[in-house]
């Protein structure tokens, strides 16, 4: 007997109908804001999208817990994952936080090739995501390690590491931080609407 193509999304495999959870998380004012600069968040995400985006938590979490984690484990020992902050009523959860290292990790997969590093547009939206954490947790530094899953699209098409650390001034995270604020209240504002 021949196998048979199951859909997953029929099959509940992979879910695209949460229920949004209940007060403010960073992730949605990041959402909120990404939704004005790239049509495909406009939306709930597509369930083509939205399976893109499963595929990378699993890759942050297997990158935290089994793959990274081994080496991790060497010199970062004393690292708390899934570390969650909650400041003016947001509440944020970065991938890892390191208090003697005074270092803030976040994990990404990401489609692009390695020609496009930290400093590229395309990944404003987690710097501003690293500096909330790293704000909250009191520090100056983030670590970002991300997967290029499809590598340099040209000869080294496997998945490949880039890391960087980025150290900012109290300002630079003030200023972010102001953002995300504004960005929460008119969030909120725009939520109050669609319930009355």
């Amino acid at each position: 007997m021949l196998p048979r193509p199951v859909n997953v999304t029929e099959a509940n495999i992979v879910r695209v109908d949460r229920a949004p959870r209940g007060g403010v998380h960073l992730s949605d004012v990041i959402h909120h804001i990404r939704q004005r600069f790239d049509e495909k968040f406009k939306n709930a995400l597509p369930g083509s999208e939205y399976h893109r985006w499963q595929i990378g938590l699993s890759w942050e979490a297997a990158a935290l817990n089994k793959g990274l984690a081994y080496d991790l484990k060497e010199h970062h020992g004393h690292m708390f994952q899934q570390y969650q902050f909650e400041d003016d009523g947001i509440t944020m959860t970065a991938d890892g936080v390191c208090p003697e290292c005074r270092l803030v990790w976040e994990t990404k997969a990401t489609w692009f090739g390695t020609g496009r590093d930290i400093t590229d547009p395309v990944f404003r939206f987690y710097i501003w995501q690293t500096q909330c954490y790293t704000r909250a947790a009191e520090f100056k530094t983030g670590r970002f390690v991300f997967a290029y899953m499809n590598g340099d699209y040209r000869v080294n098409r496997f998945p490949t590491y880039k890391a960087w650390d980025w150290t900012w001034s109290r300002a630079e995270l003030d200023k972010t931080w102001s953002l995300i604020r504004r960005e929460r209240d008119a969030m909120l504002l725009e939520r109050e609407k669609t319930d009355a």
